[in-house]
């Protein structure tokens, strides 16, 4: 039985999860990507009332396809009690190359709002996309960031130029490497195209 048949097995008869324990982060997450608002939706109930499924649930509604639905949930954490919104962030951003970028967005927007939650805490949540950028604009976006908190905690300050120095390191590589890696996938898309 596919992650989807599983998944709707489940949603059909909530009191009785057929998914096997190892496997239900995987089957929750594909069921997400590849499902409609419905199977989403259902996530977002259950992990209200399944305290042992919380975690792999949220994780999983992280892998939607859909932009709103991820904006909707990001926006939701902030102010549903029963969700984390670092986390949530981290969830988000960590699930898909479209997740990163709203989440980073969201982030930036919503920073003074992450602030008087989380305190110094927020600062983490900013340098924790760091890793994963790569250009002169996530370069730009992450100096404008310190630029208007220029205020921040010596710590977070550290945080900050810890991040920077990320970034740079990231680019560098990508822009020693990226020749390499384009001839490397172009030999791979030709091996493909002649068997």
């Amino acid at each position: 039985m596919n992650a989807t048949s599983q998944y709707a097995e489940w949603m059909a008869d909530p009191n009785n999860n057929p998914i096997e324990i190892n496997m239900r982060q995987n089957v929750y997450c594909t069921s997400i990507r590849h499902g409609t608002d419905a199977e989403w939706q259902f996530a977002y109930e259950r992990q209200k009332v399944d305290a042992d499924e919380q975690i792999n649930l949220q994780r999983g509604m992280a892998c939607s396809r859909e932009s709103w639905t991820l904006q909707r949930y990001m926006e939701e954490s902030m102010v549903d009690e029963g969700l984390v919104t670092m986390a949530t962030i981290g969830f988000v951003r960590d699930a898909s190359g479209l997740g990163f970028s709203l989440a980073w967005d969201f982030t930036l927007q919503n920073f003074d709002s992450l602030k008087e939650t989380y305190l110094n805490a927020a600062y983490d949540i900013v340098w924790s996309f760091a890793s994963k950028m790569n250009t002169e604009k996530d370069l730009k976006q992450l100096n404008d960031f310190g630029a208007k908190y220029y205020d921040m905690p010596g710590t977070a300050a550290n945080g900050f130029y810890k991040a920077v120095e990320t970034v740079e390191t990231n680019i560098q590589w990508a822009d020693r490497n990226k020749n390499d890696i384009r001839t490397f996938l172009e030999a791979i898309v030709h091996n493909l195209n002649t068997v």
